[in-house]
């Protein structure tokens, strides 16, 4: 009887442990990210959508879009680099974040291609700059490819053109692992639809498997790009060069020693890269 008594605390305390060491630091991570950038942006019907973006700084507009899974509230500190000179648009882009989703619908970049487009209609910007790190940049390549005369110029980070890549990490997607957990947080922090978490990581895995510009519609990009990638990113350096050799006037940045969250953790390697690129 004692025995079972000892177990029963022992798990108990492991429970209060996960909890305290693993859990609430994660909360408080989530919080303070979502402080960065807080909500004070505006909402818009389009496309279906209700979409949330903010506008921050002055001068020539600049549109940010986050990576799959997260949200704009992650992209705070490159949000703050770029409002210093240039009119930023961050967009959660369609079922992210606090963006709703058209349920019936599955999710494709070139949609949040076209989201982006009825928001810059909507605000009245008829041509714009673009980064996108990771599935923001596969919008982003989707509004070059679809809407070239609504884009300036084009940057992105940890970006692929099809599912080569990331078809087979749609199969390691699991919305209730320890590791989706952190994103977990921070999508219950902002979405109106905060039980639609496990639906939304499927319909994530879904789009990364039907991810497929065709090197030829990356061909026919006319606005300058430039990509970088970190030298321990997702995709293999051959891809990367694969990728910018196709364009017309692309180029290609790899950071030694990074990986795949950069404009996350380490946003203030890229920034000055990126601002240079677009000032030139």
């Amino acid at each position: 009887m004692k025995k079972k008594q000892k177990i029963k605390r022992s798990k108990k305390l492991l429970i209060i442990t996960i909890s305290i060491v693993v859990l609430i630091p994660l909360m408080i991570y989530g919080y303070a990210l979502y402080q960065r950038t807080g909500p004070n942006g505006n909402f818009v019907q389009l496309n279906g959508i209700n979409m949330y973006y903010e506008v921050k700084g002055q001068g020539e507009p600049l549109v940010v879009l986050h990576g799959d899974l997260s949200d704009t509230q992650v992209m705070g500190d490159v949000i703050n680099a770029f409002s210093k000179e240039y009119k930023v648009i961050a967009v959660d882009r369609r079922a992210h974040g606090r963006t709703t989703d058209v349920k019936d619908k599955p999710l494709r970049y070139p949609d949040m291609a076209d989201d982006v487009v009825a928001l810059l209609d909507h605000l009245g910007i008829e041509k714009t700059n673009v980064f996108g790190w990771s599935g923001g940049g596969n919008t982003a390549l989707g509004l070059a490819i679809n809407h070239p005369n609504r884009i300036d110029k084009v940057a992105l980070y940890g970006t692929t053109y099809n599912n080569e890549i990331e078809g087979p990490l749609a199969d390691k997607l699991d919305p209730n692992s320890w590791q989706s957990l952190q994103m977990r947080i921070l999508y219950m922090l902002v979405s109106k639809t905060p039980d639609y978490w496990e639906t939304f990581v499927y319909k994530v895995a879904d789009l990364w498997r039907n991810s497929n510009y065709t090197i030829e519609e990356i061909a026919s990009i006319k606005a300058p790009v430039l990509s970088i990638v970190g030298e321990f990113d997702t995709m293999p350096h051959s891809y990367a060069h694969r990728m910018v050799d196709a364009m017309k006037d692309g180029k290609l940045i790899i950071l030694d020693g990074k990986d795949h969250y950069v404009p996350v953790s380490n946003p203030e390697l890229i920034t000055p890269l990126i601002l240079d690129f677009l000032k030139d």
